[in-house]
């Protein structure tokens, strides 16, 4: 089944990985059922680390306190917050149609949507249509 994922004013559709950041896929979504994939790399500090795969916490610790990361998913909605701030919200519109919402820089990672786009750093992705790829947007 096709994957179509709004983002920002973006479309991105049956790509594998949405965000990849210094070759390691940062974000994935899919379908059927709705499912999130957000992985920090492997050297990030542990403060702003994150390693969910498939809307499981791969790195719960006893003890993380304020830290903890929450996952809320249902049948059509998942949601991840760190410390009381949303990271993430994906909406499944439809089957084959995901709405989301990001932002990243709680964790030290200047990514983010609204409604004009998607902002990486200074620059803003706007408007693009992007499909069938292992990589949608790859940054270093």
């Amino acid at each position: 089944m096709s994957t179509t994922v709004h983002l920002g004013t973006n479309v991105l559709r049956d790509c594998e990985t949405l965000i990849g950041l210094k070759e390691h896929a940062l974000l994935r979504v899919k379908t059927d059922p709705l499912r999130v994939t957000l992985s920090t790399p492997p050297d990030t500090a542990p403060e702003t680390r994150v390693q969910i795969v498939d809307n499981i916490d791969q790195d719960q610790a006893p003890g993380k306190g304020e830290d903890q990361t929450r996952i809320t998913a249902g049948r059509d909605t998942i949601t991840i917050v760190r410390r009381d701030i949303p990271l993430l919200v994906a909406t499944m519109t439809d089957q084959s149609n995901v709405l989301l919402r990001l932002d990243l820089r709680p964790l030290g990672i200047q990514i983010y949507d609204d409604a004009y786009g998607l902002h990486v750093g200074g620059n803003q992705l706007a408007k693009n249509q992007i499909e069938q790829c292992m990589v949608a947007i790859g940054l270093r």
